[in-house]
């Protein structure tokens, strides 16, 4: 543990950091989640012990993560790896369950939810009343290589936040429906990829100053 770890440590309210040593002492018995090898489209592949997920050029498809919540407030992240200008949905959360032939799109099928990984008049394109809807403006950022894309799903508020390198994206999207949310990606039709972090590997520094933020607010940071 550096000596940063320590500090941000620190800095948290006391509940919380008794709540991060009790995961610590309990660590050997954690599971964290990875993408899913199953429940994916065809148009994904996986690789890095499936943390990495890399779309197919010209198609479209979702995959999910291997742990989904229904209650609690939970955090994960992923690096960018290759993305494009002309990409469609990058990644979101989802509660639908995919399968090999899945071409479908995040925010375009019921019940999910994603930022669109290209310059757009909007932020995020959802899916949370049974047909699709955009939301927010001014969200003119193309998601490039080496961006941080951080997500807070808060399940008894019913509540899904992005962040880019540590900056709320729009407004929270509220209304989900209750039932098992899981972390998303997409295949975005121009080869996008990206690695997912569900608490196996450190953190990035860029959303150390988020992280330790949404930790004070009773959110796990990790998916397990």
């Amino acid at each position: 543990m550096n000596l940063r770890t320590i500090i941000l440590i620190l800095l948290l309210p006391v509940t919380t950091q008794a709540q991060y040593y009790m995961r610590l002492i309990a660590g050997a018995g954690i599971t964290y989640a990875t993408w899913s090898p199953t429940n994916k489209s065809s148009n994904i592949t996986l690789s890095n012990g499936n943390l990495t997920f890399t779309g197919i050029a010209g198609n479209t498809g979702i995959g999910i993560a291997t742990v989904g919540k229904s209650s609690g407030k939970w955090y994960w992240e992923i690096t960018v790896d290759s993305a494009s200008a002309s990409g469609l949905e990058y990644a979101g959360v989802t509660n639908v369950i995919p399968v090999s032939g899945n071409i479908s799109r995040l925010g375009v099928v019921t019940n999910s939810i994603a930022y669109r990984g290209n310059a757009s008049s909007y932020c995020y394109l959802k899916n949370v009343t049974g047909s699709f809807a955009t939301q927010g403006t001014g969200c003119n950022t193309d998601v490039v290589k080496n961006m941080v894309l951080s997500f807070a799903l808060d399940m008894d508020n019913l509540t899904f936040t992005e962040y880019l390198n540590g900056t709320q994206i729009d407004v929270a999207v509220t209304g989900l429906p209750a039932g098992t949310w899981y972390p998303a990606c997409q295949s975005d039709g121009q080869r996008n990829a990206g690695t997912a972090n569900f608490g196996q590997n450190s953190w990035s520094g860029t959303t150390a100053s988020l992280r330790s933020t949404l930790a004070g607010l009773g959110y796990t940071i990790g998916i397990y």
